[in-house]
């Protein structure tokens, strides 16, 4: 009373301190400094009693009851303890039998070997799970008016089970339920080979949830809150969540700290994973990959072999589609932001680069005085050559660079990898002949590395350049420059230039950020099977899939689906349910995006095929009224990639990953998503070039220009890079043009409109008869492919003109100048649809395609060949590579079951949230632990759940180890050393024993290696549990009132389950069947309410154990609820334990145990010939004892009055039920002495 009249001052103290005054973080850390240190190495103490202690935990509880002048109970007697051990490890009651057997057993390590019989029960698994489902509040529905079902929960039920009665250790059961999905070896089940890992990560889904919120920002808030308040509880024993709004009024915890913490959580979303074939197919994909990269070269030379006839036939050229190779990802950033990289500066033959530092040759980035630098560096090198040796043919040996390279030779581009993963990848670049010169020669070479260590390495003969029979050796001194650093790369490049950063393959107008761009590889590759494979396509890469052409070509690259996998059957399991998803089968074939904060809400998905999209805002699915947009079915017919549109705009300022399904069996392809902008449908760049065009394209590079005029290229549809503009009337621009040949021509001007543009822009044509001048409204769109404005036709002779001038003389706002065409008077249009190539051009496609590797320009060409060539390959190759996909798709699982899971994403930093409220965000924090136990600050894009994992399994961890044998001690004894197991903060009770809990944490991380079943058999064997509940002496339990110091064993009421489970078992009722699905839970008027079971499940539950009754949120049977059955909301490592009339009341009337009785009567009368032996038996089972003369005689008293009630029958059914029901109500029935 004292202690919580304590506590209560103190909140009232603290509410007023710290009203408007941040906690004192220093004072809070060293007031309770011991949950932040590591447990101690604690020599046993020394005691007087020394014939007492067996074990060193006596010890310590000893010397504690020493120093207080107390002294142990005795021992309890073997009837007492061999039935505390069965409901301390198996929950259930021992059979007479078993009794027997143990009190017959005179051997020295009897208890022993009944506790390891126990252990090694299945019952064990389930005693221990329950307990451990307590503390991730799990539930089979979502509970709130709806009480939907989360499907396929119980898998995580049985993993538990599985867990505890294998034994798995401690700290892996931490890292499986943290970080199971992202483990690249999976604990996989010894006799199915299913993951077991990735079954622990369904907890954070067992909480409640809205299936139709308004407020969506608010519902992931208070979520997260739940989410973070179990995982800090259930791992750590902190309250962490009381953090959420300001820093924590008692403990050293932050408000940064829960926001820290909140992050591991807003990193990955909710999934139904394929468990039982996931790991198994992802052998056979590796195995798929190998097979096809066998097969490709032999089909693909079988195709260029049966190809070149359909070639040599061709009596026309050949038009072909214009394929987009955008820039990859790492060129678009270095672009944006590296100085070097800005038009190429530090590339140019012109550039001095004599201030430059030097280094030697092969070298590392170390080398040059940059330790663990990431990024760009420069590297340049000048060398004198002969008039002879620039003629000679040149090959620049460039040793082995890692990770990416542009090479230069006197300012042009010479070779390069600009994609990652090219790590000590030999560089060899053929240098164009006419490039070198005599004198001096410059190579520049632009290093990129993003993962430590990075340079030119490599063996000193392999840096030379190599000059017909002469080589020059390179592995010497060269300048150096750094340029822009990886973070700088990553924090700027999206505010310089956006459209660098991510450049779409088909126009895009208008702001617009790339949400994932699969076409280069850099889009993290969030797969949930193998339908999409092991990777993105990139542009150019042949593939070869089933069907009569099994050669393949990925155009622009992507996500394509894989026609192999289409088999993927889903069984005996649950979907998610409402709208689209109900009848979706997903798991396995989806694939997500990245989490990002809409901008727009304007979402564009480029794709080829059907799929359904699930736009999963705050990391999770809602099914409800209010969200129905955010599931879409998206189509795009026909042979390309589409752009499809999905409005979100009412989710701006959400965060949101997709998720896409392809539907049916049919081809599908994922290229590109985009939030905002405008984009086109069709291929091609943002500008167009001069050469995109026919007949004569003057652009300004190639114009005379006079006056003040801006360059600009913020306006859509101009043509090359920039634009000229200008307000100043004395400014013109001359297009001057050379004609090979005379005669008509049509003039068209192209110019960039916008609404501050002119209306009265003067052009000036001068031509074969003279002048003539027109005024132009650039407000208006051209009228020519939204790109030119014709002026008219008019005669040019052969030879050089100024054709053309623009003036801003007289002009009412801005002029623009952009470029003149001139077209032949026979010319139909003005841009080029299409290129025709010949069939030279094909053959040599067809020469690329045998080396295995397609430059972009011949992608095209191939296309045509396979689209409409009509090429026909050997039906004996084609039976060849069908026998191989047939033989290998043995291998594959086809069918699986789902479980909820995590589902890893791209790592997300939570902002502080002022107050906790959504519309108050703060600064952005990194993911990590409390201040006091954080970990190194995480540098990637992963979730942080393994590196999360791994540090709270440090053997040194503070709370850990702390945490868990605390709970182990709860559960064996009914109350911890921390009487309060799910808060060791200040609010929480201090250790009753600290030297024992310290002893007993590295005791179990050291010593019993995690395992919780060894450290149960250990103290279950001690002096300490096989005292008698009764004190030896009186002074003792006056003393030690709440039996504190452990002066006795304490006296327990039994469970919930407990209770229930062995009225089933003395009934002769139970079921022992481990694992399955969920039994129905039993409705009565009493457990009723919207959003409950179709069905009523049977009233003894099947006669299962209560772990495997339907845990529906809102629908608890009201047994369990009057016996104190947690209600799960939040973690309860500690039961509330009452003491109420209705429990009695239940025990009476409870229609379950009348049931039981009545099944227990007609087994006892059959079993037993006479009253005694019947009421004898009766005690045995049922409290795990003889009755005593008097218990006996008071039995047969009431049995007789039983039996006058019904007939005057001494073996009347009624009358014994009676009696059977009169036992469950009993103290000795359900509490442990």
């Amino acid at each position: 009373m004292s202690r919580l009249l304590h506590i209560l001052i103190y909140c009232i103290t603290a509410s007023a301190t710290f009203a408007g005054q941040k906690p004192d973080f220093k004072q809070f850390r060293d007031r309770l400094p011991w949950i932040w240190q590591p447990p101690r190495q604690v020599e046993p103490p020394k005691v007087k009693y020394t014939a007492w202690p067996t074990d060193v935990i006596d010890h310590f509880v000893l010397r504690k009851l020493e120093v207080e002048k107390l002294k142990p109970a005795g021992p309890a007697n073997d009837r007492v303890w061999i039935r505390r051990v069965y409901f301390a490890i198996t929950g259930l009651p021992p059979k007479p039998e078993d009794i027997q057997t143990f009190l017959n057993d005179t051997s020295k390590n009897r208890k022993r070997n009944l506790v390891r019989a126990l252990l090694d029960s299945p019952h064990y698994g389930e005693r221990w799970a329950r307990h451990w489902m307590d503390l991730v509040r799990y539930a089979e529905s979502r509970g709130h008016e709806e009480d939907s079902i989360l499907p396929n929960a119980y898998r995580y039920r049985d993993y538990l089970i599985r867990a505890f009665n294998t034994d798995l250790p401690y700290d892996t059961l931490v890292i499986e339920h943290l970080a199971g999905d992202l483990l690249g070896n999976p604990r996989l089940h010894p006799e199915t080979g299913t993951n077991e890992s990735i079954l622990a990560t369904g907890w954070p889904f067992f909480g409640e949830m809205l299936h139709a919120p308004v407020n969506l920002r608010q519902d992931q808030c208070d979520r997260l809150d739940n989410k973070v308040d179990v995982m800090s509880k259930t791992f750590l024993g902190l309250t962490v969540a009381c953090a959420r709004c300001h820093d924590h009024k008692f403990d050293a915890i932050s408000q940064s700290d829960y926001y820290a913490m909140a992050g591991f959580i807003l990193s990955s979303s909710y999934r139904q994973a394929r468990f039982e074939s996931m790991e198994q197919n992802k052998s056979v994909a590796k195995k798929l990959e190998g097979l096809r990269q066998d097969h490709l070269p032999k089909i693909a030379k079988a195709f260029a072999a049966a190809a070149r006839p359909v070639v040599d036939a061709l009596n026309y050229d050949v038009p072909v589609e214009p394929i987009s190779t955008p820039l990859p990802r790492w060129t678009r950033l270095i672009m944006a932001v590296d100085p070097g990289s800005q038009g190429e500066a530090w590339a140019k033959l012109s550039f001095d680069h004599a201030k430059w530092k030097t280094m030697k040759l092969p070298g590392h980035f170390e080398n040059a005085g940059l330790p663990g630098y990431d990024g760009v560096v420069w590297f340049r090198k000048t060398i004198e050559l002969s008039a002879g040796q620039a003629k000679a043919k040149a090959v620049l040996n460039l040793g082995q660079i890692d990770d990416m390279d542009v090479t230069w030779v006197n300012g042009s581009r010479v070779g390069g990898y600009e994609n990652p993963g090219q790590h000590y990848t030999v560089r060899k670049y053929p240098v164009p002949a006419g490039l070198l010169k005599a004198g001096k020669n410059t190579i520049a070479v632009r290093v990129m590395d993003h993962g430590w260590p990075g340079g030119i390495a490599g063996k000193p003969e392999q840096l030379s350049l190599q000059l017909g029979k002469e080589t020059i050796s390179l592995a010497n001194a060269w300048h150096f420059s750094p340029g822009a650093n990886l973070k700088t790369l990553n924090e700027q490049a999206a505010l310089v230039r956006p459209e660098l950063v991510a450049s779409a393959i088909y126009p895009v107008e208008g702001k617009h950020q790339m949400v994932a761009d699969y076409t280069q590889g850099h889009t993290p590759w969030l797969v949930d099977g193998p339908t999409f494979g092991r990777s993105p396509a990139l542009p150019g890469r042949l593939m070869l899939i089933t069907g009569d052409q099994p050669l393949a070509l990925s155009r622009n690259g992507g996500a394509i689906r894989d026609a192999f996998w289409n088999r993927l059957k889903n069984v005996d399991s649950e979907n998610d349910p409402g709208g689209l998803l109900s009848s979706l089968s997903r798991a396995g074939k989806t694939i997500r995006t990245p989490t990002v904060t809409l901008t727009s809400g304007q979402i564009y998905y480029l794709i080829r095929g059907k799929a359904t999209v699930y736009a999963a805002v705050s990391q999770n699915l809602f099914a409800g009224p209010l969200h129905g947009t955010l599931a879409k079915t998206v189509e795009a017919k026909g042979d390309a990639p589409q752009w499809i549109g999905h409005n979100l705009k009412r989710y701006v300022g959400q965060r949101v990953h997709f998720e896409i399904s392809p539907v049916g069996d049919a081809p599908f392809e994922l290229l590109q998503v985009i939030d905002g902008g405008t984009p086109k449908q069709e291929l091609g760049e943002k500008t167009k070039k001069p050469d995109d065009f026919d007949g004569i394209v003057i652009d300004n590079p190639d114009a005379k220009v006079s006056g003040l005029w801006d360059k600009s290229d913020g306006v859509k549809n101009h043509l090359g890079s920039e634009y000229l503009h200008t307000r100043n009337p004395s400014s013109k621009v001359v297009y001057p043009v050379k004609f090979a040949k005379g005669g008509k021509y049509e003039v068209r001007i192209s110019f960039a409109h916008h609404p501050n543009r002119s209306t009265k822009t003067l052009v000036t044509i001068r031509h074969n008869h003279g002048e003539k001048s027109f005024r132009i409204n650039q407000k208006k769109e051209p009228a020519v492919e939204g790109y030119f404005q014709s002026l008219g036709f008019f005669e040019f002779q052969a030879g050089q003109w100024d054709a053309v001038e623009i003036s801003a003389v007289g002009s009412d706002g801005s002029v623009v100048a952009d470029a003149v065409q001139f077209l032949p008077e026979d010319t139909k249009s003005s841009m080029k649809k299409k290129k025709s190539v010949t069939r030279k051009e094909l053959h040599q496609a067809l020469d690329d395609l045998i080396d295995g590797k397609l430059e972009a320009r011949h992608i095209p060409h191939i296309a045509w060949l396979l689209k409409d060539g009509k090429v026909k390959l050997p039906d004996e190759l084609l039976k060849s590579w069908q026998s191989a996909l047939d033989d290998l798709a043995k291998e594959a699982r086809w069918e699986s079951r789902l479980a909820v899971s995590w589902w890893g994403g791209t790592g997300v930093d939570e902002h502080i949230l002022e107050r906790g409220s959504p519309q108050s965000p703060g600064e952005r924090i990194g993911r990590n632990l409390p201040e006091l136990l954080a970990m190194a600050p995480l540098q990637n894009r992963s979730p942080g759940r393994l590196e999360l994992a791994r540090q709270l399994t440090k053997k040194d961890h503070p709370l850990t180890s702390r945490v868990m044998v605390n709970r182990i001690w709860h559960q064996l004894f009914g109350r911890g050393i921390v009487s309060t197991p799910d808060n060791f903060g200040w609010l929480g009770q201090r250790p009753s024993h600290p030297d024992l809990l310290d002893y007993l944490a590295v005791e179990f991380a050291e010593t019993h290696s995690h395992s919780i079943k060894s450290l149960i058999e250990r103290i279950v064997l001690t002096k300490t549990f096989g005292m008698s509940s009764t004190a030896t002496d009186p002074v003792c339990a006056e003393k030690d009132s709440d039996n504190r110091w452990l002066h006795r064993m304490p006296l327990r009421r039994l469970e919930a389950e407990a209770i229930r489970d062995s009225a089933l078992a003395i009934s002769g009722r139970l079921d022992r069947t481990v694992g399955g699905k969920p039994v129905l839970v039993h409705l009565t008027e009493f457990v009723v309410g919207r959003g409950g079971p179709k069905k009523s499940g049977p009233l003894d539950g099947a006669g299962r154990r209560s772990i495997y009754t339907a845990l529906r949120r809102n629908f608890i049977p009201t047994l369990m609820l009057t016996f104190d059955f947690p209600a799960p909301f939040t973690t309860v490592g500690k039961r509330d334990v009452t003491n109420v009339a209705g429990q009695g009341l239940a025990l009476m009337n409870d229609r379950f145990l009348y049931e039981q009785s009545s099944l227990w009567a007609g087994r006892i009368i059959k079993e037993q010939a006479s009253a005694p032996e019947r009421i004898r038996q009766m005690y045995a089972e049922a409290f795990a004892r003889l009755p005593s003369d008097g218990e006996l005689a008071s039995c047969l008293e009431s049995l007789t009055a039983f039996t006058e009630l019904y007939r005057g029958d001494s073996n009347s059914h009624e009358a014994w039920r009676d009696l059977c029901h009169s036992f469950y109500s009993m103290n000795d029935f359900i509490y442990l002495k």
